[in-house]
């Protein structure tokens, strides 16, 4: 973790990019360009994170989380991936080991720079518009309403509702996967998943239940609503550091799961809510796994 006195610092965000992108996005961004800057002016102490011209900053999300306290992981994450796709950050991978996955991140200044200066061409022509307004028109302008009606996201708002509303109920019945992909798509809404994500948990359910029914001889239950819920939280939380979740790992944690050894793990009922409690052991020994693969001669 970079361990500077990050948090004497004071922060100033820029409004083109929180209007732009976002707040958080826009804390994010002044966060890591800090840390850009630290390492710059400090070439000698840093010289191991600059790498192909450019200076790099690597961090979980748990350790940025502690940087912006007044966000979550989960928000932090969202927001660290939102810039990724804009192409303002860049990421690679530079780490020693290869079972690393730790993220290290830049910033495209060209990019940025260029966004900023439309922003800034836009904000001159508002103006522009603005003081060429007849003061007939100003005399028209009739004043803004009061009014005490609370803003709400209103997709967010219906993801809730369909969470509360729909039954709660464990039915043994045979596994539907429409009704598992509608429940995954609420929870999803509810933690502000995006679509790629939400995808790979889908994929990961539908791949935990192939291997329970090979495992036991029979479907698994159907969960209700907040056993789902609970199940994607886990998830997503557990995949906060990475930033996204990797079907092709959770194969492999699966695997370990049915076929490993599970003996030190109390109350194993091979429930993937059971599961998704236990993903630090599932991960441990996937690292474990990975490390004797990259360094152990046999």
């Amino acid at each position: 973790m970079e361990n500077s006195n990050y948090d004497q610092h004071k922060r100033f965000v820029d409004d083109r990019i929180a209007c732009e992108f976002g707040v958080a996005e826009a804390f994010v961004l002044e966060q890591l360009q800090y840390w850009i800057r630290v390492k710059s002016e400090n070439p000698q102490k840093f010289k191991n994170c600059y790498r192909d011209g450019k200076w790099w900053v690597f961090n979980t999300y748990s350790e940025w989380q502690e940087q912006l306290c007044f966000y979550s992981e989960v928000t932090i994450r969202r927001a660290f991936k939102n810039l990724e796709k804009s192409g303002i950050i860049l990421t690679a991978n530079y780490n020693k080991k290869g079972y690393d996955k730790t993220k290290w991140y830049t910033v495209d200044f060209d990019l940025l720079n260029k966004i900023l200066s439309k922003e800034q061409t836009s904000d001159q022509n508002d103006q522009s518009m603005r003081s060429n307004r007849t003061e007939h028109e100003d005399k028209m302008t009739k004043p803004i309403p009061i009014t005490t009606t609370t803003i709400t996201s209103k997709n967010s708002l219906n993801y809730r509702v369909a969470f509360e509303k729909s039954n709660d109920t464990v039915s043994e019945n045979h596994i539907d996967m429409e009704i598992v992909y509608r429940q995954i798509d609420t929870a999803c809404g509810i933690l502000e998943v995006d679509k790629e994500d939400t995808d790979a948990i889908k994929g990961i359910f539908n791949y935990f239940y192939g291997k329970y029914r090979d495992f036991t001889g029979k479907d698994h239950i159907m969960l209700s609503n907040k056993n789902i819920y609970k199940v994607v939280n886990n998830f997503v939380m557990h995949d906060c550091d990475l930033g996204y979740i990797d079907f092709e790992v959770y194969k492999e944690y699966i695997k370990d799961y049915f076929y490993g050894n599970n003996n030190f793990v109390s109350d194993c009922n091979y429930s993937i809510i059971h599961f998704s409690e236990t993903l630090k052991i599932r991960k441990f020994n996937y690292d474990r796994n990975q490390y004797e693969d990259e360094y152990l001669p046999f």
